[in-house]
């Protein structure tokens, strides 16, 4: 007889559960559940215990049926939405790079971030202040509308009202109205629009919010709003740059991301780069030796810091495109720069340690 494999059941519970998983059981399956509908009146929250390794993979699966009525359920560091947790989903959740990264998969398509909530807001005359949700991982906001304003129109969040916000957590602004301002302001999350946005629309704004700054603030992404599918959707992807590959920067630059042909153009929206340090570090003193991610032969999108050279230990830092137009990089690869020429001396040949790369980008197609 075949052995049933064993199973460990997690309720939540309506006033609220904390439940760990032991991650010693990590080839057991992970049931989590409710009896019938629940509406939260406190948070719930799934973390892991015990010792993780690169790559370790816990998968749970969840078949309650939640209405979070402004808590939240957190599973392994990441918000579950209102649309997941009223529907059957398998939560995977990999360890990669010291941290848990969670994709939930619904009716088995894997998304590739959190499904999301949508709203619709339509701008009115007269304005006004349109609190959104910060809790949520990520939501989807649609704007709308012909107005003439009368006063000023603004978005923020709840605070601590709408409970804590979520390192991280994201929402994706998409700015469709045709609104003239006539002296007043349309502030989103404490980003002002132009004259001539508000007036012509097609902007999408990314928010994500951070609280590892002094006060917690949210990083903003301005771009252009494609609105169409297939290779416009958000990827993130990660490169790997060898010890090998690092010493022959500028002379032999690695390509990270090739060029997609005619009449495409890589946009990269964020960035990240990790020093995976070994044992000696690249660069031994404090300079003006940076790495630089930019378009091929040209086009600086995000200069970081000295310190992803100089560290001696693990070290990531995020980055924000700063390139001014990608328009003038139609059919450009994406390539790991320096600030200086390596063959000045600095020590590049006695690195060992691999660098990684993050990019999360789309294609936008201008053909």
């Amino acid at each position: 007889m075949a052995e049933l494999p064993r199973y460990t059941k997690i309720e939540l519970l309506a006033a609220g559960t904390i439940a760990t998983v032991d991650l010693s059981l990590a080839e057991e399956q992970f049931i989590v559940t409710t009896t019938g509908n629940v509406t939260l009146v406190g948070n719930c929250t799934i973390s892991p215990t015990g010792t993780a390794y690169e790559g370790m993979t816990i998968k749970l699966k969840y078949n309650g049926r939640i209405t979070t009525n402004m808590n939240n359920v957190d599973v392994f560091g990441t918000y579950l939405t209102q649309e997941q947790l009223m529907n059957n989903c398998i939560i995977e959740c990999i360890y990669i790079d010291s941290a848990w990264k969670v994709t939930v998969l619904v009716d088995d398509a894997v998304y590739p971030r959190p499904t999301s909530s949508e709203q619709e807001i339509t701008i009115g005359s007269t304005g006004g202040t349109t609190l959104i949700h910060p809790s949520r991982n990520s939501e989807q906001i649609f704007l709308t509308g012909t107005a003439t304003l009368t006063s000023d129109f603004k978005i923020s969040d709840m605070g601590a009202a709408g409970g804590a916000i979520k390192n991280g957590a994201s929402f994706y602004i998409h700015y469709r109205a045709n609104v003239t301002l006539n002296g007043n302001d349309v502030e989103i999350l404490g980003y002002k629009l132009t004259e001539y946005q508000a007036l012509n629309g097609g902007l999408l704004i990314i928010a994500k919010y951070t609280n590892t700054e002094a006060l917690p603030t949210y990083d903003l992404t301005v771009i252009e709003d494609k609105k169409i599918s297939g290779t416009s959707e958000l990827i993130v992807e990660k490169f790997l740059v060898t010890p090998t590959q690092m010493g022959e920067l500028n002379s032999n630059s690695p390509l990270l991301k090739a060029a997609q042909g005619t009449g495409k153009i890589i946009e990269i929206i964020g960035m990240s780069i990790t020093n995976d340090f070994g044992s000696i570090p690249y660069v031994t003193s404090v300079g003006t030796v940076y790495p630089v991610l930019r378009y091929v032969g040209g086009g600086v999108i995000c200069t970081f810091t000295n310190t992803v050279f100089t560290t001696t230990s693990r070290y990531t830092e995020r980055g924000i495109p700063t390139v001014a137009s990608s328009e003038l990089y139609e059919n450009k690869g994406i390539e790991l720069y320096c600030s200086e020429d390596p063959t000045y001396g600095w020590s590049y040949a006695y690195g060992d340690s691999p660098i990684y790369v993050t990019l999360v980008y789309f294609i936008n197609d201008v053909s």
